[in-house]
């Protein structure tokens, strides 16, 4: 997959640690932080689509790329930002050294400047 061409449907969550960050703005993020990142299929709503007439509904289709987390330490993940990176997928963990230094971080790097973070609160 090219980096920015996800097409899926996600939701971002977070341990208390990284809610309270969220909703105070704190950066860099404390350690403790935990987010996961569960995704699902782009898919369109047939359904809704015969409703409206044409295409313009979609819903969450079949889970995409396991369930993934960040976690914070920054003794632990020094050379990576201070996060650790993890992913599950059918309950099965991917190898966290592939992840880390080839998937994950690199990712994130363009985020740096909001602690390698993409998503923001909005409440």
């Amino acid at each position: 997959m090219a980096v920015g061409d996800l097409n899926d449907l996600r939701a971002i969550l977070g341990n208390d640690t990284a809610i309270r960050a969220y909703r105070d703005g704190t950066l860099p993020f404390p350690d403790g932080t935990i987010i996961a990142r569960p995704a699902w299929d782009y898919a369109p709503s047939q359904e809704n689509d015969k409703v409206f007439g044409h295409p313009q509904s979609f819903v969450a289709g079949a889970p995409k790329e396991g369930v993934r987390f960040m976690v914070k330490d920054s003794a632990k993940y020094a050379s990576t930002g201070s996060w650790g990176f993890a992913q599950f997928n059918d309950g099965k963990p991917v190898d966290a050294a592939t992840l880390r230094l080839r998937a994950c971080f690199p990712c994130h790097e363009p985020a740096k400047q909001h602690d390698f973070i993409y998503t923001r609160y909005a409440p």
